[in-house]
């Protein structure tokens, strides 16, 4: 199946362009097949040595894996478009990829040299990284606007909503829950951390204070793998994260208000996907823009993400209905 896209690729020029320039130049020089410095403290004074086509080789790889992040998301933003709006996101890779380009070709010229300290090439930075920016931002601007006509299937959910009421009027256990795990959380919480850890072993030898932190990232990484699952039943709504289902939000049934299916966009209501807040709700979603939203006692919002928002919604009414019937009244 073919997927068409929204966000057209030609955005990511700037990106793209400093990355091959990197490569122009390294092929243009000539590396040491050796040994060599490759990490410099503060005062640019080697710290660190190993071979420089391993770190020329990283950065090179990041920056691919940054160009395709950018691209996905970027696509997710443009989906989600109402009307035309400005797509910050699309600048994360021409920053982050304009950065990396700069330092290295720093670095490359410290090899050429053979200078004994390393100084931070600021001029790269600001020349490569700020012009691949503005050029970034101009695209943007250029970028047209493609509508997405959007077609919302809204469940019938009636039938769920009186099931669950008559199962908790006879007093059965009640357990419901459901998972948001895409694919490519998978495969990121997957890929990344095999990666850090293949660059762990690689350094061992020559770094061996870098392969503890990439081990470290590595293994907290795979954590979070596993998405997010939500539960209900009779006395609360639970909402927990990654492998070992760590609780992200607790919220008593009795405590709840008011319940509503809601519509909003990741990035343009929220900057994101994950654990979001945007001053007015706190959110947990790793994709969509159909949830769930839950109003307290006490006024605090609640976005709950989920596949299937309406049968959720129709859970959480009828276990909110069926407590405040079964609420014994205060006495004065």
């Amino acid at each position: 199946m073919k997927i068409k896209l929204t966000h057209p690729l030609w955005t990511h020029l700037p990106a793209l362009a400093v990355l091959v320039l990197l490569i122009i130049r390294l092929i243009m020089s000539k590396i040491p097949t050796g040994t060599v410095a490759i990490h410099f403290n503060s005062l640019g004074l080697p710290n660190g040595y190993g071979s420089a086509w391993f770190s020329f080789g990283l950065a090179i790889g990041l920056s691919v894996l940054f160009i395709g992040i950018s691209i996905i998301i970027s696509e997710v933003w443009d989906r989600e478009e109402k009307k035309k709006t400005f797509n910050w996101i699309s600048l994360f890779d021409d920053v982050t990829v304009g950065f990396l380009v700069s330092v290295n070709l720093g670095y490359l010229d410290y090899l050429n040299t053979g200078a004994t300290t390393f100084v931070f090439p600021w001029q790269n930075v600001l020349l490569i990284t700020g012009g691949a920016t503005v050029l970034a931002v101009l695209l943007e601007l250029l970028r047209p606007f493609r509508s997405n006509s959007r077609l919302v299937a809204v469940t019938d959910t009636t039938a769920v909503e009186k099931e669950v009421e008559q199962r908790l009027k006879r007093g059965e256990t009640f357990v419901y829950w459901q998972s948001q795990n895409p694919l490519y959380l998978s495969i990121v919480f997957t890929l990344i951390p095999l990666v850090f850890l293949t660059i762990a072993i690689l350094v061992w030898a020559t770094i061996p204070w870098m392969t503890i932190e990439f081990v470290v990232i590595g293994l907290a990484m795979t954590i979070l793998y596993g998405g997010i699952r939500t539960m209900v039943n009779r006395e609360y709504l639970t909402v927990r994260f990654g492998i070992f289902g760590i609780r992200i939000l607790r919220i008593p049934i009795t405590n709840i208000k008011e319940v509503n299916v809601h519509e909003f966009s990741a990035f343009r209501d929220f900057g994101g996907m994950g654990i979001r807040s945007n001053g007015q709700m706190k959110a947990y979603f790793l994709r969509g823009s159909r949830g769930v939203k839950i109003t307290t006692l006490n006024d605090k919002q609640y976005l709950i993400g989920s596949d299937h928002p309406d049968e959720l919604n129709a859970v959480l009414k009828a276990v909110v209905k069926t407590s405040k019937k079964t609420e014994i009244p205060k006495t004065k």
